[in-house]
């Protein structure tokens, strides 16, 4: 099979998990590049356990690198660096679309989560904002919720409210209602870069 007739398999049997989704592949001599595009912005998580079996069922020993943005944005929401495993036992005449394949377990994903919270959206809470989502790497995913009194009026980069991982929680950070809808229970570090040392 050429490569050319492999991605356009890739490519309709990606179509037909994420319908709703925006996919456009490349492939290099030893990797692969899928990005999928949607609004909102596809589940990390989700996404690679639904995309693995396809991956290991074209058994190629090779490193594939899937991001997943928002659609119309222009920065990626998060990427991850996936090496598939081979699946093993399947029949001889097994397809992509073979209930076994489908079927067949998800290679297990080791993904640490961090959740930051900002407290204030204005020049420096979008720097950290744009500064947290970049350090996003194989194997960790920074998610960030923000609060603040208004929404921003000017943005510092284009799309940045779209890198949240939850709409902009409108509120005064210091009232325990907002800092619990930004997830405070759950976070790792809170980000205190208001304009107001109060």
């Amino acid at each position: 099979m050429t490569v050319e007739k492999l991605l356009a398999d890739l490519q309709t049997d990606l179509q037909i998990i994420f319908p709703t989704q925006k996919i456009q592949i490349e492939q290099e001599v030893d990797r692969l590049y899928i990005l999928l595009e949607s609004s909102p912005s596809p589940c990390v998580t989700e996404t690679l356990r639904s995309i693995a079996p396809i991956l290991q069922a074209l058994d190629r020993n090779q490193d594939c690198y899937v991001y997943g943005r928002e659609l119309g944005d222009q920065f990626t929401s998060w990427q991850r660096k996936f090496h598939p495993r081979p699946l093993t036992n399947l029949p001889l005449n097994a397809t992509l679309h073979s209930p076994e394949v489908v079927a067949a377990p998800a290679e297990e994903l080791d993904i640490q989560i961090e959740r930051i919270i900002i407290c204030g959206l204005g020049s420096l809470g979008q720097h950290c904002l744009y500064a947290l989502k970049r350090f996003s790497s194989d194997d960790l995913e920074v998610k960030v919720t923000a609060i603040d009194r208004h929404i921003p009026k000017d943005c510092e980069f284009e799309g940045i409210l779209s890198q949240l991982d939850r709409s902009l929680i409108l509120g005064d950070c210091r009232r325990d209602q907002f800092l619990d809808a930004a997830g405070i229970r759950d976070c790792q570090a809170i980000l205190i870069v208001t304009s107001d040392d109060n």
